[in-house]
C-alpha cells in the first residue's frame, strides 16, 4: 500500500521557526552569543565521482575547523556511475558486471544512506556540508530541509511533488504513476553532514535502466523521471537553455532559507 505525507509547507516552516526559536531562547538563557552562519557555495561544474568526493572531505575539514560555516558544493557527475548506500543490496544493480565494464561504468559502495542511485551528466547535484550540532538540528529535520527545499524549487516550475513513506526522494505523480524526480542520501560523522541530493534535469536518464532505485523495480506503480518530462506542457522551460542554471539558483535560494 502506497502511504503519501502530504507535506503542509506552512506547518513545516512553522516547526522550523519554533526549532530556530527554541535554539535563540537557549542561547540567551546561555548567555551565549547568537551565531552568524557563513555559506560558502562552490559551483564546480562538471566533475568525476571521486573528485566530489574529495571536494567533500575539503569541505568537511573547513567545517570541523570553523562549524559556523555551511559549505554547498554544486556539480555535475562525468563519467556516469552507479552508486551503493553503506547498506545497499548489490541486487539493486540490475545490469551483469561485464555490461557495466564494457560500457565504463563504474559501480561504487558508499558511505551514505539508501540503496542504489545513478549519477551522470544531466543531473544536478548538490552535496551541503555542515555541522548539525552548530544548527541545533537533528538529521530528520535536517532531511525536512532538504525535502522542502526540493519542493519548493520544482513549485516554481509548476511541478507538483509529494513524498513517499519509507521510499526516499522527491516523487511526481502522473495518473496511478509514481515517478522519482530527486534523490537524497546522506552520511552524517561525528555531527558533520556529507552526500547530498540529486535532481534529474535532463530527458535522458537511462542510467535508471542499469537499477532499481530504493530497490524497487520500475513498474505500473514506480518508475523514475525528471523535470524536463515533468513540465507541464504549456512550459516556457521546454526549451529554455537557461532551465538547469535557474533550478541551480532556486534550490540553492531555497536552500539557504531553509537551512537558517
Amino acid at each position: 500500500m502506497i502511504k503519501r505525507i502530504d507535506l503542509d509547507l506552512h506547518t513545516i516552516r512553522e516547526s522550523l521557526t519554533r526549532r530556530t526559536e527554541r535554539y535563540l531562547s537557549d542561547a540567551q538563557i546561555f548567555g551565549e552569543d547568537t551565531i552568524t552562519l557563513k555559506f560558502i557555495t562552490r559551483q564546480l561544474g562538471t566533475i568525476s565521482y571521486q573528485q566530489g568526493l574529495a571536494e567533500q572531505q575539503q569541505a568537511q575539514a573547513m567545517v570541523r575547523h570553523n562549524p559556523s560555516t555551511i559549505v554547498l558544493l554544486v556539480c555535475e557527475h562525468s563519467p556516469a556511475v552507479i552508486t551503493l548506500g553503506r547498506y545497499g543490496n548489490p541486487q539493486s544493480v540490475i545490469t551483469p558486471p561485464h555490461i557495466l565494464k564494457h560500457q565504463q561504468i563504474e559501480v561504487i559502495n558508499t558511505t551514505r544512506g539508501g540503496d542504489a542511485t545513478a549519477h551522470f551528466k544531466g543531473q544536478l547535484v548538490v552535496y551541503p556540508i555542515l555541522s548539525l550540532k552548530q544548527l541545533h538540528l537533528g538529521v530528520k529535520s535536517f532531511v525536512r530541509a532538504m525535502e522542502l527545499s526540493m519542493i519548493t524549487t520544482l513549485r516554481h516550475f509548476e511541478i507538483p511533488t509529494l513524498i513517499l513513506d519509507n521510499l526516499p526522494g522527491i516523487w511526481h505523480q502522473q495518473g496511478t504513476k509514481y515517478l522519482k524526480l530527486a534523490s537524497l542520501g546522506f552520511a552524517v560523522q561525528r555531527g558533520l553532514t556529507s552526500h547530498g541530493i540529486a535532481l534529474n534535469i535532463s530527458r535522458d536518464i537511462s542510467m535508471f535502466d542499469h537499477i532499481k532505485p530504493c530497490g524497487i523495480h520500475s513498474s505500473t506503480t514506480y518508475g523514475v523521471s525528471s523535470v524536463m518530462a515533468s513540465l507541464p506542457a504549456d512550459s516556457p522551460w521546454h526549451h529554455a537553455p537557461e532551465l538547469t542554471a535557474e533550478i541551480n539558483s532556486r534550490l540553492l535560494t531555497q536552500l539557504k532559507h531553509h537551512l537558517t
